[in-house]
């Protein structure tokens, strides 16, 4: 499958409609509907994407797809997603929840970031695909970043332990 294009995810529940794209395709391609909102994934001090067409609501989340933090940068630490940061995401979609008709998710490739944020979400809201397909279809996600999703949304008692 080519990485512009979109990854065909299976329908099998009802619930919000979650898409996951690459870079490319959101800001070349993608016409979004009426409510739909964007999760958009870039790594810390790269510029927001610029989509090609108006969402309904855009948040703009910045992690480096790494399981540690590295101190020896050049640039200085990479330091892994916050839980506050995780947080301030919960609170966005809780908001946008009401009024949500599909949710897109982008990182650069659409392979481990985005499709991590996506299973996380999937635990506590009903999306299409549900939690198991998105894991079948992206068996390379993020760990990491659904531990930091996940745990802050145990905190925010949208998931039980």
């Amino acid at each position: 499958m080519m990485a512009d294009e979109q990854r065909q995810l299976p329908s099998t529940a009802v619930g919000i409609p979650v898409s996951i794209f690459s870079q490319q395709w959101i800001e070349e391609r993608h016409i979004p509907q009426p409510g739909e909102v964007l999760i958009s994934i870039t790594e810390p001090g790269s510029p927001p994407v610029t989509p090609y067409r108006p969402y309904a609501a855009i948040y703009h989340l910045q992690d480096w797809d790494i399981p540690y933090t590295i101190e020896d940068h050049p640039q200085g630490p990479l330091i892994p997603l916050r839980e506050q940061d995780a947080h301030a995401l919960l609170q966005f979609l809780l908001r946008e929840q009401v009024h949500m008709t599909a949710l897109t998710l982008h990182c650069h490739a659409g392979i481990s970031r985005s499709p991590a944020v996506a299973i996380a979400i999937s635990e506590w809201m009903e999306t299409k695909p549900t939690t198991i397909a998105l894991i079948q279809q992206y068996p390379l996600f993020n760990r990491r970043l659904y531990r930091t999703l996940c745990q802050a949304a145990i905190a925010a008692g949208l998931l039980r332990q």
